[in-house]
């Protein structure tokens, strides 16, 4: 009986942790300068409402400021679209965990020459967590924090 409710418990904390993660896919990589400085806007998207778009551009704003992405005048523009934004209701994910389904958030990222307006690098972010801990803030400000470092890096 007793290793029956440890194999139950166990199955438990699977069903409500999984797992969450943020990747980023790179269509065209992005060949980073030490000069270079970035301005950035969250094009409309019918996906996300204006409270997720706060969240998600106070974040990169902090980062934006921390990271000196910035500074001076911008020599490159960062448009960036949500094309997927699927969360659950905190209720759900708490009362469900992962049985309540993933939050979702994918946004493309369009990084372009500031004067030209030539395409420098593309990439897709996307942002899953598919446990019952953490919240929709802390999903978009984790997807923020690594739309950032790349532009801080270059690297994935």
């Amino acid at each position: 009986m007793r290793k029956f409710s440890i194999s139950i418990f166990g199955v438990l904390v699977l069903m409500l942790t999984g797992c969450a993660a943020t990747k980023i896919f790179v269509q065209q990589p992005y060949d980073l300068k030490s000069t270079d400085s970035f301005s950035y806007k969250i094009l409309e998207s019918d996906k996300v409402d204006e409270n997720t778009k706060k969240i998600f551009g106070n974040q990169l704003d902090k980062n934006f400021l921390s990271r000196e992405l910035n500074k001076g005048l911008p020599t490159r523009h960062v448009e960036i679209v949500f094309t997927s934004y699927d969360v659950r209701h905190g209720a759900a994910r708490a009362l469900a965990g992962a049985l309540a389904g993933s939050d979702y958030v994918v946004t493309e990222v369009i990084i372009k020459d500031k004067e030209t307006g030539n395409v420098l690098s593309k990439i897709s972010v996307i942002s899953q967590n598919k446990s019952a801990w953490g919240t929709t803030q802390g999903l978009l400000e984790k997807h923020a924090d690594k739309i950032a470092s790349y532009l801080k890096t270059g690297q994935v």
